[in-house]
């Protein structure tokens, strides 16, 4: 199921832990309860009905005392008392970096939110401790990795994943929206993904719109200089000539 969205599969976990809770009261009732609006949220009315379907060919979990449901039931509730509490502390830590010269430099980048900003910004620390661009890409553990070996045959490089997850989880969302919303993004985004064919180009297409983000936020950052839509043509700029003088 790939289009579920978080909220309501907490209140389907809640209310059906198992596929034999999904068919205990039959297709009927199970469909009635969950086609109000308010209920269903985003969800379609078909994604139910597959629901349903896929609970009737599930071996499911056996315990006559239901102690499996009365588990997961208890585990949803905590995993949202764990969201609830994440975001009361995402709202402080955006209250405290309010009124900071960083923060309001990258509130300026296109399509990004306050939670998003903040974020990054944690994730970062003092932009001062880092000497170039690449030292970001590689606390987001976004540097390429190749293996080889006499016998092996080579395969493209992939990303190390060493550094903060954290932060490669908000570049990640991030950089989905600017190729969703933002042409220049979504230009770049394409060109990657020709020079890169094969299976899995899209992601490596991504992986490379969040190292050219992260690295336009570094220059931000460290010049204090606003963006404008050709702040990443001049980053690219930059970064030819340093490889030039190398």
């Amino acid at each position: 199921m790939q289009d579920l969205t978080q909220p309501t599969a907490l209140r389907f976990l809640q209310a059906n832990p198992t596929p034999e809770s999904i068919r205990r009261h039959g297709r009927t009732r199970f469909l009635e309860q969950w086609h109000p609006r308010q209920r269903c949220g985003q969800w379609r009315p078909e994604t139910f009905q597959r629901l349903y379907d896929l609970a009737q060919t599930s071996i499911g979990l056996q315990a006559p005392a239901r102690l499996d449901e009365f588990e997961i039931t208890t585990l949803g509730s905590d995993l949202v008392d764990a969201l609830t509490k994440q975001q009361l502390w995402l709202d402080k830590a955006i209250e405290l970096l309010a009124q900071r010269a960083a923060y309001q430099l990258l509130v300026q980048l296109p399509r990004i939110g306050k939670p998003t900003a903040a974020a990054i910004l944690t994730a970062i620390g003092d932009i001062h401790a880092y000497h170039n661009g690449k030292q970001l890409v590689k606390l987001a553990g976004l540097d390429l990795r190749l293996f080889e070996s006499g016998s092996s045959i080579r395969k493209l490089p992939k990303i190390s994943h060493v550094g903060s997850a954290y932060l490669r989880y908000w570049l990640y969302h991030y950089a989905l929206r600017l190729v969703a919303h933002e042409p220049h993004f979504s230009a770049y985004y394409q060109r990657r993904k020709q020079q890169s064919p094969g299976k899995g180009a899209g992601q490596r297409a991504l992986m490379a719109v969040c190292d050219k983000t992260i690295r336009m936020i570094y220059r931000i950052l460290k010049d204090q200089v606003a963006y404008t839509p050709k702040k990443d043509q001049s980053i690219a700029a930059y970064y030819a000539a340093q490889r030039k003088a190398a």
